[in-house]
């Protein structure tokens, strides 16, 4: 993963041949469906295609109606991200968009064992009225729900490319010309994304459609698809500040209940059909972990400060630090410059969520990381939350606008705020230790 996120993040902008550019990006698309999360939306794809297949005369219409699916999608990312990247941002580190991505999850582990049905009356009915006889709009549309998962499990390369995007639609003069570039990017990506979604659902065709052999490979991939769904709403609830132990705990008599409620429901309620049970049971369960999740954010969730002062703004948590090992880390950016002019090292700041999953491991990193200490020691360290007020100053700021795409996001300025290097890969040692090693030996340039 790391490999893959590192090829993503060497793209650059001032690459000459767009075509090139979108060649680069179907590659980059492809890889990240290497993501180990990925694959159980493979079986998922095979199961529901096996079924749509047989439809049709031949059997590459239903897969590429899927792939379509997936294409517009990614269509919709390139026009939102070409146009302004903040919105989209915005939508993708909501909490509420992350918990809905793990219900999501967990509607499709149920679906897995066949508890519901991936194809709901109202879609049945939608494809009536549209006089659609053999179901295409309703492939697409579980094309572009495929797509959404998928974008979910492939968060960190996503966040990447959509930074090229938005770095394009900034960078260079906003027109049609650019902003269709940019969805053509997103489109490519999309496609290498797809790729296998349509590969599987040729190949799951000609497979046997059932047998004991599949029983295995059903409850394995629905048991992962479970675990991913509970890691999509541990996320969600670390957006919203919740403490770890208090999520754990939740989760624990969640999945208690899930195990505990079906067995005894099944036992108290005898005369019920056991397939109008199991999506009792399951929506029941959906609307069970949202009720919690309305009931304890508001209890358990941290209040994000406001401050509108800049002055305070910047003097937030003063003589307030942390400590990795014999890193000092400060959190106060009036501080950390006062800091860098009387000691005339170089600002490296950290900007971090605990629901960041490369934030947290660029802080285990921190710790263990003898390369990254001793480039760190050259400078001052500033750390700054997503839930401080200085924070969301910067994501205003045009030179930090790679803020409000995603995190997480490292930035080295001179004493005198000049930025000397920005990246959103946390392991870009080697970048930090030549823009850090430049400033020295010309001390006096960035002034």
């Amino acid at each position: 993963m790391d490999i893959i996120e590192q090829f993503i993040n060497s793209i650059s902008i001032e690459t000459a041949n767009p075509l090139f550019n979108i060649g680069i990006f179907f590659i980059a698309g492809i890889l990240s469906s290497l993501f180990p999360c990925y694959y159980p939306l493979i079986p998922i794809t095979i199961g529901f295609l096996q079924k749509k297949s047989s439809e049709y005369n031949y059997i590459w219409i239903a897969p590429f109606l899927y792939w379509l699916g997936t294409l517009f999608l990614y269509m919709i990312l390139g026009i939102i991200a070409s146009s302004t990247g903040i919105i989209l941002s915005k939508i993708m580190q909501n909490g509420w968009f992350i918990l809905f991505l793990g219900i999501l999850f967990l509607y499709l582990s149920f679906a897995m064992l066949d508890f519901v049905n991936l194809e709901p009356k109202f879609f049945r009915k939608l494809e009536e009225k549209t006089k659609q006889k053999k179901g295409k709009f309703f492939i697409f549309l579980m094309g572009f729900i495929a797509g959404l998962a998928a974008s979910a499990c492939v968060s960190p390369a996503l966040v990447s490319i959509l930074l090229f995007v938005a770095k394009i639609s900034s960078e260079l003069q906003k027109n049609t010309t650019t902003i269709l570039y940019g969805i053509l990017l997103t489109i490519s990506y999309g496609a290498g994304i797809g790729l296998p979604f349509f590969l599987s659902g040729i190949i799951g065709a000609k497979l046997p459609r059932s047998g004991n052999w599949t029983n295995i490979i059903k409850y394995s991939f629905a048991l992962i698809i479970f675990i991913i769904a509970l890691y999509q709403i541990y996320k969600a609830f670390r957006v919203f500040g919740i403490n770890e132990e208090i999520i754990y705990f939740i989760l624990l008599l969640f999945t208690i209940f899930l195990i505990l409620g079906y067995n005894i429901g099944k036992k108290i309620i005898k005369n019920i059909d056991i397939i109008k049970f199991n999506k009792i049971y399951v929506y029941f369960s959906l609307l069970l972990i949202l009720f919690i999740s309305i009931i304890i954010i508001p209890i358990y969730g941290k209040k994000q400060i406001s401050l509108i002062d800049k002055k305070e703004i910047l003097e937030y948590n003063y003589n307030q630090y942390e400590f990795i090992d014999n890193l000092k880390i400060y959190r106060s950016v009036q501080e950390a410059i006062e800091e860098a002019k009387k000691q005339n090292k170089p600002i490296f700041i950290d900007f971090y969520a605990e629901w960041c999953t490369n934030c947290v491991e660029f802080s285990h990193l921190m710790k263990n990381d003898l390369y990254l200490q001793s480039i760190l020691r050259q400078t001052i360290i500033l750390k700054i939350y997503d839930t401080d007020p200085a924070f969301d100053y910067f994501a205003e700021q045009k030179d930090f606008q790679e803020l409000q795409i995603g995190l997480p996001f490292f930035v080295i300025l001179s004493p005198d705020l000049k930025i000397l290097y920005k990246t959103n890969y946390y392991k870009d040692f080697k970048n930090f230790e030549k823009a850090i090693n430049k400033y020295y030996e010309n001390p006096g340039e960035s002034k």
